[in-house]
């Protein structure tokens, strides 16, 4: 991670509602430069919800291009929801800026005890993309 300009955050396993908590860590890489939607990653450290996905190297976190956050401690089913209730990528959004908007705020709102908590701590830039 060369650039100055990059930020992961992590909300940890305690900051998720009870209901949505599990073993797996949801994370989203949020895209420096406009023009490229958010990516989202699921991985396994046990290996017991995805099998033979416990040693997979963890790529996002190498990337100098993306800032990132990540749920640590949801579960599968929790993550199967907010996948299901995604929002739409429409033509009419060429720089992905509201697709972005809406897939990061969404699972902030969805899986977290209380949405707003860390903001006061992200960097300006950060919680613009928030």
């Amino acid at each position: 991670m060369s650039s100055l300009h990059v930020y992961w955050h992590l909300y940890a396993q305690n900051q998720i509602k009870p209901h949505l908590r599990g073993r797996l860590i949801c994370v989203l890489e949020v895209p420096w430069v406009a023009g490229t939607p958010v990516v989202r990653d699921i991985f396994d450290p046990s290996g017991n919800d995805f099998p033979g996905q416990r040693d997979l190297p963890f790529p996002a976190l190498r990337r100098a291009n993306h800032h990132g956050i990540l749920y640590a401690g949801v579960s599968k089913e929790a993550v199967y929801e907010l996948m299901l209730n995604d929002a739409q990528m429409v033509p009419e959004d060429p720089t992905y800026a509201k697709y972005n908007h809406q897939i990061v705020s969404g699972a902030r709102n969805f899986f977290l005890l209380d949405p707003n908590r860390a903001f006061k701590a992200m960097p300006q830039h950060l919680v613009q993309l928030l």
